[in-house]
């Protein structure tokens, strides 16, 4: 191995150890350029989720746990310094909260807006077509409901089925 003084380092190899930087600093492990997170929705639910909600071990830690709905999206981006212009995908893992005490339906707001469903539920299959999830989309609306202005702020939620889940968990999903 040959170690080069500062001097003789490129402003192209200085850049890029900059962005290697940039990516491992909210999202450890750090992935070697060209590799990339893609599970499926199975394996999100199977190997993610439902670990995270019975506190067990996950195969690979790279999600944070974050109050999704306290941010805009574009908040969130900062905060963890990702941007609409990177490609790929960011995962969160986060409480949902209900709207009422004694109701079933999420409170949807964040930031300055809310989440609206663009979908009903899923269903998310595993091998053997055992239902093992839901996986619902939702979109970013700026304003109050139900008079926000639509973003380009897409979201997919996932959420084990109710079947999956310890008796005392609390309902958390994957975003």
């Amino acid at each position: 191995m040959e170690l080069l003084a500062p001097d003789q380092i490129s402003e192209e190899e200085t850049k890029m150890e900059a962005e290697w930087q940039s990516y491992s600093r909210y999202w450890p492990p750090p992935y070697p350029p060209g590799v990339r997170f893609t599970p499926t929705d199975e394996e999100l639910v199977k190997y993610y989720l439902t670990p995270k909600v019975r506190r067990q071990k996950l195969p690979y830690d790279s999600f944070v746990e974050d109050d999704l709905y306290q941010y805009h999206p574009q908040e969130l981006a900062e905060k963890y310094n990702a941007s609409m212009e990177e490609e790929g995908n960011w995962y969160i893992f986060t409480q949902r909260i209900r709207k009422y005490a004694n109701g079933g339906r999420p409170n949807r707001s964040a930031g300055l807006g809310y989440w609206k469903a663009t979908s009903s539920d899923q269903k998310i299959l595993d091998r053997e077509g055992k239902k093992i999830g839901y996986k619902k989309s939702l979109v970013y609306h700026e304003g109050k409901q139900p008079y926000g202005e639509k973003t380009g702020w897409v979201m997919q939620e996932y959420k084990i089925d109710e079947s999956q889940k310890p008796i005392k968990a609390k309902s958390m999903v994957v975003s």
